[in-house]
């Protein structure tokens, strides 16, 4: 099955609407979201992969708006905490910042780095 559609889970929500080819592989330009409380992701998608440019907004409402590669933070992105200020503005490599400036969280409660 191919083309345009949406997939749905069992109970009925969507994970994904946009374009399908051979089995189906998401692809093209869609909004996919793997589960109720999962991230979604809107954007282009290659091979069922995040690819091009998109934005992954998570539950917590802090969102990264950039470039993608095998479904990783790959080239120039902007990580942005809820109210818009920005966490770390560069380029990113394989998911993690590569260069730039910004305050860079590893998680909530451990290290911080600005520069």
């Amino acid at each position: 099955m191919s083309g345009q559609g949406t997939l749905l889970k069992p109970d009925g929500t969507k994970e994904f609407t946009g374009e399908f080819v051979k089995d189906l592989k998401m692809n093209g330009v869609g909004e996919h979201r793997s589960h109720a409380n999962g991230p979604i992701y809107s954007g282009q998608i290659k091979n069922g992969k995040y690819n091009g440019q998109g934005t992954l907004t998570y539950s917590n409402k802090e969102s990264y708006v950039g470039e993608f590669k095998n479904g990783l933070f790959n080239g120039r992105g902007v990580t942005k905490k809820e109210d818009g200020t920005f966490i770390f503005v560069g380029e990113f490599r394989d998911g993690q910042p590569w260069t730039g400036s910004g305050e860079h969280r590893r998680c909530a409660t451990c290290e911080i780095y600005v520069g």
